[in-house]
């Protein structure tokens, strides 16, 4: 009889097997927590970069019609007026 006879539980597991199995349901949870936590970070990650995108065309939109509108001002004054 071998001594891990002794540490054997109904199911014929030895404690090995039982550390074992816990390590490996161990690694899983801790990768199934990265993997959520790395989704949450890039799904910031993109809200950010979204944001940081709206602004500069929402900003470029705004000087072009700006300047075009002041373009648009100074030679319908120039053509009233006859000169720019």
């Amino acid at each position: 009889m071998d001594i891990w006879d002794f540490l054997k539980d109904e199911s014929n597991r030895t404690v090995i097997d039982w550390v074992c199995t816990d390590i490996g349901h161990l690694i899983e949870w801790l990768a199934a927590g990265v993997c959520i936590v790395l989704a949450f970070l890039i799904k910031a990650i993109a809200y950010a970069v979204w944001q940081v995108l709206t602004s500069i065309v929402k900003g470029l939109y705004t000087v072009l019609t700006d300047t075009t509108a002041g373009i648009f001002k100074v030679f319908s004054r120039s053509r009233a007026t006859g000169s720019l």
